[in-house]
């Protein structure tokens, strides 16, 4: 199996039966916050990002997979996920993989404490790792999988309970890297309904000839049989000559926060957090879309009376702000995260005019280089349909002296604003894209 094929699946492969046991078996569902999310889902690479539905149900009726239900990712890695009822699956249900890899591109692995278990899943390339998107439901599999999965794949950031001890792990809850709106929901695997009336068509034409064969002559009865035949051969023409429509998927900021505003109430919220907490440090903060989350470090001896998880909550809350206190469910531990929720920022508009990304690249250098910050300009998530680029910055002054700057990108998108609280250090990662001229003829 090659490397493309081992990190993202593929359609091509010729599927073993150790391979497919555990297709379409498992936990299909688990709860994040107020929704239910779809994992377990079997994906695969898009061979043709044109046609990425109709591959997709392809795949999906296949006999070896028998799938129900596909979703499709278009991104920096194109692929398809295959959903099954048998799991819990359901239409219009939200993969949880997928909407991870959405907010939180490039290349991680993370295992999050979750509702009855553990959620292990990996990104690479912007693309959900094949392997990954599962649940378990003890603490010692987990780990052994996420092990596992960190030895076979390239990653850049480590995400996992603190309890687990795993070393330059970061710990945070799952709902802060779930920022914005769903991005993408299992669709029904349907046939085409063209094809089934012609087959109905041919049905009862078939059927109207048995049922009157005892009344016509062997001449009227080949007839019949003739023109039947010729009515079954037309129809499948027709349905083989039907030009192939083009699937235009969501535009990736569609759904999405309108970045200036996300920095905006970030930075405000984080400026306003408690950051003082006896017997404890608070090291960092990040948020990401509506969600915030605080780390806090056991700086004092529990035993000595020096540092209680109790003294944080009363600490941090203030009038119009009740912050959660996560731990371990495993008991008292060194580190824990304080979570909130903010406000929802106004949503990107639909029909965004975008700007080129050539002329966004050079303004950002041109901007940032001339108040002597460093910034880091990748190219992101791109297809036939758009142009991605990331971009990154850390600062020692104020995020909102470079609003004017950022602000004025159509459609800029923050995935995070994080403050180091030793050094005062803010860094913020965002996107930004050029929509492309509609391909082919038939889009739709």
């Amino acid at each position: 199996m090659s490397n493309v094929e081992e990190n993202f699946g593929g359609s091509d492969l010729e599927l073993e039966e150790d391979y497919r046991e555990d297709v379409g078996s498992g936990v299909g569902k688990i709860r994040v916050g107020k929704r239910d999310y779809a994992v377990g889902l079997h994906w695969d690479l898009v061979n043709q990002p044109l046609q990425a539905d109709k591959e997709a149900r392809g795949l999906a009726r296949d006999p070896k997979f028998q799938a129900d239900f596909y979703c499709v990712r278009h991104g920096g890695t194109q692929q398809f996920g295959l959903g099954f009822a048998r799991m819990g699956h359901r239409a219009n249900m939200p993969s949880l993989a997928a909407h991870l890899a959405a907010v939180n591109g490039d290349s991680w692995l993370g295992v999050f404490e979750v509702a009855g278990g553990y959620y292990v899943v990996g990104i690479q390339s912007d693309g959900v790792f094949s392997e990954t998107d599962r649940f378990f439901e003890d603490a010692e599999s987990a780990q052994s999988f996420f092990e596992e999965m960190r030895s076979s794949m390239e990653v850049g950031e480590l995400f996992a309970p603190e309890d687990f001890g795993i070393r330059d792990a970061r710990t945070v809850s799952i709902d802060v890297l779930l920022a914005g709106k769903v991005p993408i929901r299992l669709k029904s695997v349907g046939r085409s309904g063209f094809v089934v009336k012609a087959v109905v068509a041919v049905g009862l034409v078939t059927g109207l000839i048995v049922g009157t064969s005892l009344y016509l002559d062997s001449l009227e009865m080949a007839r019949l049989q003739e023109e039947a035949r010729l009515l079954a051969q037309r129809a499948a023409q027709s349905v083989g000559s039907q030009p192939e429509e083009i699937d235009i998927p969501s535009m990736p900021w569609e759904g999405k926060y309108q970045g200036a505003a996300v920095i905006s109430a970030c930075v405000e919220s984080i400026n306003e957090f408690q950051t003082s907490v006896p017997g404890w440090e608070v090291q960092e903060v990040i948020c990401a879309g509506t969600n915030a989350s605080a780390r806090l470090v056991r700086t004092g001896v529990l035993e000595d009376g020096a540092s209680s998880i109790n003294w944080i909550y009363p600490y941090v809350k203030r009038p119009g702000f009740d912050p959660v206190v996560n731990q371990p469910a495993t008991g008292s531990a060194d580190m824990v995260t304080v979570d909130w929720i903010l406000e929802e920022p106004p949503l990107i508009p639909v029909d965004l005019k975008t700007a080129p990304l050539l002329d966004v690249r050079k303004a950002l250098l041109a901007t940032f280089e001339g108040r002597m910050t460093r910034i880091s300009l990748q190219n992101a998530d791109s297809n036939d349909f758009w142009l991605g680029m990331s971009f990154s910055f850390s600062t020692d002054k104020d995020p909102m002296a470079f609003m004017d700057i950022l602000s004025a990108i159509p459609g800029m998108i923050v995935t995070q604003v994080h403050q180091d609280i030793a050094t005062s250090k803010w860094t913020i990662e965002g996107k930004a894209y050029e929509q492309l001229p509609l391909p082919g003829p038939r889009a739709r």
